[in-house]
């Protein structure tokens, strides 16, 4: 059974939006980094955590970790981070680095179902994604960001903070709802609250009544960046994507009730994540900056390896500014008016 040429082509499209691979200096980091400092609860619940999630064969980069502070860097708070649909915990590598430095304890897990081994014959690799949720089970997510806000509010006191991309974006807003009070900041970058309308043929009603467990695959481009060394999984079903999309919905729904202080980033033009459901969050979230990067600043925007060859001039301003707001509660600088009304331009230099 073939894909109908319409959505064949659109599949792959989608993956150069959606793709969310590691930093450029990927060498991992440890697991069980030493968290002592997070306190004894916060510590026993991320190690069973870790526990359950070993149960599984994973890729390396999909492994979840926690950075300590760094040594005598006395402890802020905890940072939780959450990657996007397909990727893995490598894509924070750099970014946890930079938040430890500044004296957080950092905790990178797995998206469910996410990041399991590959197998490869005759050349090819054919990813194992059963266990990633599918629209049936889509408040999954939910539950797990319940999860991870769980083991954060259970942290030596602190200033605790939650950064997500994409579908992480959905789930760490998701988390901030459910655990209020928990959060002091809470950083949404690139959103999936809802899909662009450009790709949202691959999830009409009707497709995904029909075929929803119909497999598809990002295409050529991200089995040449698996080779490359990006973690995470190349092929999918409709309904994996759809789940992601109605988890989102619902999350929209519901932003008003996140507390704290808020940061809203997107792309304009973003193929990927709908840029008018991200500015309706933007406004429905009491306490919130917002600003849009100028369009051709890619979805994933802090993955060196999903834009080789690119002169990526925007991601030392963009990690300096995602610093800036979860340890200093900054807002990420603007400038120019958006595409995005009423929106202004993230500063991206």
């Amino acid at each position: 059974m073939k894909t109908s040429s319409p959505l064949a082509r659109l599949a792959p499209a989608l993956f150069v939006a959606l793709s969310l691979g590691c930093a450029s200096d990927p060498e991992s980091l440890e697991s069980e980094d030493d968290l002592s400092s997070v306190g004894p609860a916060a510590n026993l619940q991320w190690t069973a955590y870790l526990r359950e999630t070993s149960a599984a064969k994973l890729q390396p980069g999909c492994v979840p970790f926690a950075v300590a502070p760094a040594p005598a860097v006395p402890y802020k708070g905890t940072a939780l981070l959450l990657h996007g649909f397909s990727a893995c915990p490598q894509q924070y590598v750099e970014v946890a680095r930079r938040l430890s430095g500044e004296g957080y304890a950092v905790l990178v897990p797995l998206m469910p179902g996410h990041g399991r081994a590959y197998t490869t014959a005759a050349g090819a690799a054919t990813d194992v994604t059963d266990q990633v949720v599918g629209d049936d089970k889509f408040r999954d997510y939910g539950a797990f960001a319940k999860r991870m806000a769980g083991i954060v509010a259970a942290a030596a006191p602190g200033r605790h903070v939650v950064m997500g991309l994409s579908v992480g974006g959905a789930v760490a807003a998701s988390a901030a709802i459910q655990s209020p009070g928990t959060f002091s900041r809470v950083l949404l970058m690139n959103t999936f609250f809802d899909i662009a309308s450009e790709f949202a043929a691959l999830l009409t009603p009707v497709l995904s009544d029909i075929a929803p467990s119909y497999p598809y695959s990002w295409g050529p481009k991200c089995e040449e960046q698996r080779k490359l060394g990006r973690a995470g999984f190349c092929q999918f079903r409709i309904t994996n994507l759809r789940a992601v999309q109605h988890f989102g919905q619902e999350t929209l729904a519901n932003v008003s009730k996140i507390g704290g202080s808020v940061q809203v980033v997107g792309v304009e033009g973003d193929p990927a994540a709908s840029t008018r459901a991200i500015a309706q969050a933007a406004a429905n979230i009491p306490r919130s900056s917002a600003c849009f990067y100028e369009k051709g600043v890619p979805h994933a925007l802090f993955s060196r390896q999903d834009n080789p060859g690119v002169d990526m001039y925007w991601l030392s301003s963009a990690l300096d500014q995602t610093v800036g707001f979860l340890t200093k509660g900054k807002a990420f600088d603007s400038g120019a008016v958006s595409a995005v009304a009423p929106y202004r331009r993230c500063s991206a230099r």
